[in-house]
């Protein structure tokens, strides 16, 4: 049973989206009518009981210049909706979906928010409920995280995380009434689990490809590297579709770069639409407690494709 309690949690830290806030999502019955301007789902670690005066001092690293990225017109953009069937080893119980806001400035800088949201199945909801909710605030001139929220409702362990990125990332994390606050220096560039996948929707995918990702994943970090394995036919829900498969392993990493002992290597598999639009189809990727599978089950495409630049990849 605890198992599932994950579902929404994992299938929102592979995929994520965003949208306009009205009223409080979790009033809305219907899972594609709340992609609001909220926030996605991430599971989020244990952080450091740091005082907020500890954490600047934390902080005191070596800072890289952020990289100019060059920029192209994408097949994704702002209205863009798509749901997932989320499955944990074979059993479907949890749903996800994802959206993406209207693009604003900030200064001479554009951006928007990719929101995502996961959530058990009603069947499983009845034995334990869980949903988490998840915001990412996406520079444009080169898919670099600005700012994260990350909401997770589940019984007995709610918990806000916020995170603010940039050359020190700074976390708070808010639980049982308590804030804790975090500061990180990670050497740019670096992505969140929402810039990496759409960044990955945003370059070329020609054969044999290779990327490394330095991927901050809520309170930890992972080193992702991906390669593009394949072109083939596959079928989802019914329809057909020619996607290119990108394939990768990620690895848990300290702030500094240094592997976590002992802990395995994940695997990660993700077939993209083989057009413009690149639309993730299907995701495959392991987890601590199982294998977690995401199949997509409706899309709405976006009003216009958009001109960014990449610096992650």
């Amino acid at each position: 049973m605890r198992r599932h309690t994950y579902i929404a949690a994992i299938a929102a830290a592979l995929l994520a989206s965003p949208g306009p806030a009205s009223a409080d999502p979790r009033n809305a019955p219907d899972l594609q009518a709340r992609l609001v301007d909220r926030g996605a789902m991430l599971p989020v670690a244990r952080l450091k009981l740091i005082p907020r005066k500890a954490a600047a001092s934390e902080a005191k690293k070596k800072i890289r210049p952020r990289r100019k990225a060059r920029r192209s017109t994408v097949g994704w953009g702002s209205g863009e909706r798509m749901t997932y069937r989320v499955a944990l080893a074979g059993v479907w119980g949890g749903r996800a979906a994802i959206s993406v806001g209207k693009k604003r400035r900030h200064g001479k800088r554009s951006y928007l928010k990719i929101r995502g949201l996961g959530e058990t199945v009603p069947f499983i909801s009845a034995i334990h409920k869980m949903s988490e909710d998840m915001t990412t605030t996406v520079w444009l001139d080169d898919l670099s995280p600005r700012r994260q929220l990350a909401d997770r409702k589940m019984p007995g362990k709610d918990r806000l995380l916020d995170t603010r990125f940039g050359d020190v990332i700074k976390q708070s994390l808010t639980h049982k009434g308590r804030t804790f606050h975090r500061a990180r220096t990670i050497g740019r560039p670096y992505l969140d689990p929402i810039t990496a996948l759409f960044g990955l929707r945003s370059v070329a995918l020609p054969a044999g490809a290779s990327f490394n990702m330095r991927v901050v994943n809520g309170t930890s970090m992972m080193v992702v590297e991906a390669k593009v394995t394949r072109r083939e036919r596959l079928r989802v829900g019914g329809e057909q579709y020619k996607t290119v498969l990108v394939e990768g392993t990620g690895r848990k990493v300290r702030d500094d770069g240094s592997l976590w002992p002992g802990k395995k290597p994940r695997r990660l598999a993700i077939w993209f639409t083989d057009d413009r639009a690149r639309i993730p189809v299907k995701v495959i990727g392991d987890t601590k407690i199982g294998q977690i599978e995401a199949i997509l089950s409706s899309y709405r495409p976006s009003r216009r494709g958009l001109r960014v630049g990449v610096a992650g990849l």
